[in-house]
């Protein structure tokens, strides 16, 4: 396909290919433009749902990374650990600064 348009722009710009045998070389022929619009834009089609894709699985893994952490934090609270950790917070702030 790119040699084709490479040649079609070398026979509009009257450029002649010289071969060693002596024959010409045949013209090649395009593809329609119908099918390379068509290629074009399964092309894009194809790029578009990827990337929703991409960004979906995202979302769902940032999403489960919260819902994680909130789980996490909430089993932490009802087990009575946090009250250890505010403590220990509080100790380190006024050693720090005593």
């Amino acid at each position: 396909m790119i040699e084709a348009a490479v040649d079609k722009r070398f026979q509009e710009a009257g450029i002649k290919f010289n071969q060693t045998n002596g024959e010409e070389r045949e013209p090649l022929d395009e593809p329609s433009a119908l099918l390379m619009v068509l290629i074009t834009m399964a092309g894009r089609i194809s790029n578009v749902v990827g990337t929703m894709k991409m960004y979906k699985g995202l979302g769902k893994f940032f999403s489960d990374r919260k819902r994680k952490k909130f789980r996490s934090t909430t089993e932490r609270i009802q087990n009575g650990e946090t009250e250890g950790e505010c403590i220990e917070i509080v100790a380190d702030c006024c050693s720090i600064f005593g």
